[in-house]
């Protein structure tokens, strides 16, 4: 019978690493570890973001490449895709955009507002909105709510949102939540109010795109 292996999210936390159920045959003379190869193959005790620490790999690229989202549990004996990079995933997207016809998003805030694009080591830009705490958050498009919650310690109340297109739409650091797992939302429906939680210095939405799992360049989306 395969069990589940929940993913602990918090850098701090001494569960992060590779941890081994005293109970479990394996967690005494049986030790016993996956090789980072692709595909990676879960053993007891693993977690993903011990997985990313072990192989080196950035735990939000290892989520995405694998459709993972929070609290990220894993089973035994499941398989994961290691990413190469998020070159690879932005080819991929290109690829797809073009066949699924050009998507185009609702801005989540007014325009207006002080905002900017972060780019990663990828090359993926992801978009920062700053404001007042309490402002409205809108989804860019319709779709059903995925994920609801504060699972991810550093990006605190967050929405994650699945559109028919394929793409997923995610809005971070929120003061408080207006949808639920599960609900379907409109495009320019409210989804959540502007805050400050999770890690950040200043009330701000830190939204990403995704395509069929993996990041994408969300600067792309907004025109």
């Amino acid at each position: 019978m395969a069990m589940l292996i929940g993913c602990s999210i918090s850098p701090n936390r001494s569960s992060d690493s590779l941890q081994l159920d005293s109970k479990h045959p394996s967690s005494s003379s049986q030790k016993t570890f996956s090789v980072c190869r692709s595909p990676y193959k879960v053993v007891w005790g693993d977690t993903l973001s011990g997985i990313a620490v072990k192989c080196k790999i950035n735990m939000d690229q290892l989520a995405q490449a694998n459709n993972l989202l929070p609290p990220y549990f894993l089973k035994v004996n499941q398989k994961l895709i290691l990413p190469n990079s998020g070159k690879a995933a932005q080819r991929q997207f290109e690829k797809h955009r073009k066949a699924a016809g050009a998507e185009k998003w609702k801005w989540p805030m007014n325009s207006q507002l002080q905002h900017r694009f972060i780019r990663d080591s990828a090359g993926l830009n992801a978009l920062e909105i700053y404001g007042l705490p309490g402002l409205e958050i809108k989804s860019v498009q319709q779709g059903e709510v995925v994920y609801a919650g504060n699972g991810i310690t550093h990006y605190g109340l967050m929405v994650m949102i699945k559109h028919p297109s394929g793409y997923l739409s995610t809005y971070a650091h929120n003061s408080r939540l207006m949808v639920k797992s599960g609900q379907r939302v409109k495009a320019g429906q409210v989804i959540a109010t502007l805050g400050a939680s999770g890690q950040t210095e200043r009330p701000k939405l830190y939204l990403e795109a995704r395509y069929r799992g993996r990041k994408v360049d969300a600067k792309k989306l907004f025109r």
